[in-house]
């Protein structure tokens, strides 16, 4: 089985980024616009999410707490164009495994999904 990544950003080009940079590996990509779309539509079987703080609505920490209050097990990357120390540190606090500053997509982004995907698939055996 395939593993899902969800997206959620306001922004289609970052959605269009993350496909590209995800190409090579073997996944199904999700995308959302907005946290509310994402609680609304999800899928279950997600195997690692990558979640904008700069959200239409509630914004990524929120979600990100209301994630982890309810699902310890989900890898969550958290980005953002303002990859401020202070909202990484906020991040890291609430839960997030990672933080990635959207200028750093195309270096770190499919190495760290594939990592917690690995580690997520090994927790489960």
């Amino acid at each position: 089985m395939r593993s899902i990544v969800a997206i959620v950003d306001p922004d289609a080009a970052t959605h269009r980024r993350v496909r590209s940079l995800l190409g090579d590996i073997d996944l199904d990509i999700f995308s959302y616009m907005s946290a509310e779309q994402f609680l609304a539509q999800r899928e279950a079987s997600i195997g690692c999410l990558v979640l904008e703080q700069s959200l239409p609505g509630m914004q990524g920490l929120e979600l990100l707490a209301e994630l982890r209050a309810n699902e310890t097990q989900l890898p969550i990357l958290m980005v953002s164009r303002d990859a401020e120390i202070e909202l990484a540190a906020d991040a890291i606090r609430l839960g997030a495994n990672d933080f990635i500053d959207k200028s750093q997509l195309e270096i770190a982004l499919p190495r760290r999904i594939a990592k917690h995907l690995r580690s997520r698939e090994a927790s489960r055996h």
